[in-house]
């Protein structure tokens, strides 16, 4: 197997963190083959017996002092941690807020505490999923900073959206707190990782069904033109560059003589959308990947169920390998299954 640099995982900054080594993993099946260019190696479930202890330096590239922020903040804390027990007050899970609420407005649960509440019912589930009990602490899981934080989709969303809904219904296993900073260096790789596979299917980026109106183009290159330099123009060009929209676009946004457009026409102009969906109609590239990797297995769920949890995991192992996160949970599991993801 190869080898690896190690992977740093706890839960807080203030904790010294677990270490384990990466191994190496076989590649992925035959199956989604397709759907990725590289075999990224991933850490196995952690253990108590993988476990080292190893002080790790905080990121001092964090977004904490960036002035520019590449993608907006969130405006609270991405893990809210409110507590759920069970009718003996036995502590189950920490979950969000929205879901705090769900509870109590189908009465499934009363309001203990402005931060607990209690089941009305013994939950089936009698296993203890660590991951759900764990506290998680509100900062970057990459580099450690507390502020600027965004919420990442591990599995992007444009393909999320489309898979099944024992996956979309609960994935906060693949939702993770990202600092703005590294964010906005991941996504630059994951373009890549999207791009291997578009080329590899066949499937452009920008879905398929859309058209460019070459005459919209053409409208929103004049308009710019005339809010640009209209008063640094000869004349003879600025009434040329009049005429030339005057063919193109409606009579009804001139000013009444018909001759001369006003500002507000013209910044309209600027910010038309030059793209139409064509008569066939319009499909997203997400929805084109998830069609093309189900196909041969509409008769068969289970099938499904298999191929999409190997392309979540090329997306997990792909987040592994690109930011080396050293405040990831210790339960978060590469491997976790599908339905099994919820907290």
């Amino acid at each position: 197997p190869h080898t690896h640099p190690p992977i740093y995982f706890h839960s807080s900054p203030h904790s010294l963190p677990y270490t384990m080594d990466r191994q190496g993993c076989t590649s992925e099946s035959q199956d989604v083959s397709l759907l990725t260019n590289e075999t990224a190696s991933c850490p196995p479930k952690l253990k108590h017996s993988q476990k080292k202890r190893k002080f790790v330096q905080r990121d001092t590239c964090s977004s904490e002092n960036n002035r520019k922020l590449p993608h907006p903040t969130l405006q609270r804390h991405p893990y809210e941690n409110f507590i759920l027990t069970d009718p003996n007050d036995q502590f189950l899970a920490y979950i969000p807020k929205k879901r705090f609420h769900w509870y109590q407005r189908k009465n499934l649960a009363e309001l203990v505490t402005e931060d607990t509440i209690r089941l009305n019912f013994q939950p089936k589930k009698k296993s203890v999923d660590e991951f759900q009990r764990e506290k998680l602490e509100n900062l970057c899981v990459v580099c450690g900073a507390e502020q600027h934080l965004t919420r990442h989709h591990i599995v992007p969303y444009e393909y999320r959206k489309n898979l099944l809904i024992s996956y979309k219904s609960k994935n906060s296993h693949d939702i993770v707190a990202i600092c703005t900073n590294c964010h906005a260096k991941y996504e630059t790789v994951a373009f890549h990782k999207k791009k291997a596979l578009s080329d590899k299917l066949g499937i452009p980026l920008q879905g398929e069904g859309k058209e460019i109106n070459k005459n919209k183009v053409k409208i929103k290159k004049l308009s710019s033109a005339l809010i640009k330099a209209r008063t640094k123009m000869p004349e003879s060009r600025r009434q040329e560059v009049e005429q030339q929209l005057n063919s193109l676009v409606d009579e009804s946004i001139y000013l009444e003589d018909g001759i001369t457009l006003n500002e507000d026409c013209l910044l309209k102009l600027s910010t038309i959308e030059v793209t139409e969906i064509a008569d066939t109609g319009f499909t997203t590239h997400g929805e084109l990947v998830v069609r093309e990797m189900l196909k041969d297995f509409s008769d068969s769920e289970e099938k499904q169920k298999e191929i999409i949890h190997q392309f979540i995991v090329s997306w997990r192992k792909h987040f592994l390998e690109h930011t080396n996160p050293r405040y990831m949970s210790e339960y978060w599991d590469v491997e976790r299954p599908i339905g099994d993801a919820e907290r």
